[in-house]
């Protein structure tokens, strides 16, 4: 068990130094009436997203596939970051990544470093997406012409079954089938009439 009173002392030493670095920066721009509420405010506006996205999540989740939701988390984190860099160019009129690197130039490393990181995931994810359309649109293209058009002439398809072992193994391997709604709302019996709906 992780001792809470320690790590609760450390977030606050953390926390503590990040609004006086945002404090620090904010002075310069807005003088120093107003740097503990710029400050506070600027904390807030960074953990906005994380929030939103938080109870976005909680209320579209069991819904959804594991790499649907995965996808609707960096969608929506992206329109939630979005629109907060918006709301900065309105509250300060400054560009808003120049604004973070005025405040505080360490969090701005960080920040770009994780969301670099997050982008990179977010890729793979559509990528995973990508490769699943293109082999199912590759095998049906091959029945089709291989068997299909054959079959209508008359004459022996000239199909492979590893062909389509294949394919099958790369779309399950990069998707995982489409599992149904059933799976995920298992459990109770609201669940379960929401589920025959539908």
């Amino acid at each position: 068990m992780p001792d809470l009173a320690r790590l609760s002392q450390h977030s606050k030493v953390y926390l503590s130094t990040v609004n006086a670095g945002i404090a620090d920066g904010v002075r310069l721009i807005l003088g120093g009436r107003w740097v503990v509420v710029a400050a506070s405010a600027a904390s807030a506006a960074v953990l906005l997203p994380l929030f939103m996205l938080t109870a976005l999540v909680r209320r579209m989740g069991p819904y959804l596939p594991l790499l649907h939701r995965a996808l609707l988390l960096a969608q929506a984190y992206l329109a939630i970051y979005s629109a907060t860099l918006a709301l900065i160019v309105v509250a300060t009129g400054l560009e808003p990544l120049r604004f973070v690197h005025v405040v505080s130039p360490a969090a701005y490393a960080w920040t770009q470093a994780a969301q670099s990181l997050d982008f990179m995931a977010y890729l793979v994810l559509q990528l995973v997406d990508l490769v699943v359309m293109v082999v199912s649109l590759a095998a049906g293209m091959h029945y089709f012409v291989v068997v299909f058009h054959r079959a209508m002439a008359g004459a022996v398809p000239r199909a492979n079954w590893r062909v389509y072992a294949a394919c099958f193994a790369i779309v399950c391997a990069c998707g995982r089938a489409e599992r149904r709604k059933k799976g995920y709302l298992a459990g109770t019996d609201r669940a379960a009439e929401e589920w025959k709906k539908s």
